[in-house]
């Protein structure tokens, strides 16, 4: 029929252990009636003026605050794991973003002038255990990952201003050192 999908059984499995593990970590979330699911913000940050977009799979809000939920299926759903994971997909500058474009859209959309806006990562493994855990960066962390969010922003809004595009490495030859053991010594 028009929009179904054929799903192996043990795929099945799977997607419904997931359901499980979020409705588990954010049922009450789901469940509210003013929470948003998937909502697309456009905002103009603030230093640059340039706009701005994101996608949140869920915005709550919950007394003076608000919470935005963010999931991401990972190998290891354990936290010390998967703070290795945001560093490498720079998870943190989702987050800084996502709080500041949260932030904009109460004080335009809500009448909110500064609502406390908290971001967290609900992690959930892919293995059929589709163990989950919610991962949230410390106050000192956001304010950093704001930081350098926003140092990357002006460095794009002078790339445009300027339309240079490149780095210096892309201009000059690069004399590299390897490590020792990749020698096999």
């Amino acid at each position: 029929p028009p929009g179904c999908s054929a799903v192996k059984m043990e795929e099945m499995h799977g997607v419904v252990a997931a359901v499980d593990a979020v409705r588990t970590r954010i049922g009450k979330m789901l469940e509210h009636q003013n929470t948003l699911f998937e909502r697309a913000i456009y905002w103009t940050h603030a230093t640059t003026g340039m706009r701005c977009r994101m996608k949140a799979d869920v915005i709550f809000p919950h007394g003076s605050t608000i919470i935005i939920c963010d999931l991401k299926t990972t190998d290891s759903a354990e936290p010390r794991q998967f703070v290795q994971v945001m560093k490498r997909q720079h998870y943190h500058l989702q987050a800084a973003t996502y709080v500041e474009g949260v932030r904009a859209w109460a004080k335009d959309v809500l009448g909110i002038r500064s609502p406390d806006v908290e971001f967290r990562f609900l992690a959930i493994e892919r293995d059929g255990l589709c163990q989950s855990s919610e991962i949230v960066l410390r106050p000192a962390d956001m304010m950093q990952a704001e930081t350098h969010r926003d140092r990357l922003m002006s460095k794009l809004a002078t790339a445009y201003e300027e339309n240079r595009w490149e780095d210096q490495w892309e201009k000059e030859v690069n004399y590299v050192s390897l490590p020792d053991y990749v020698y096999g010594e």
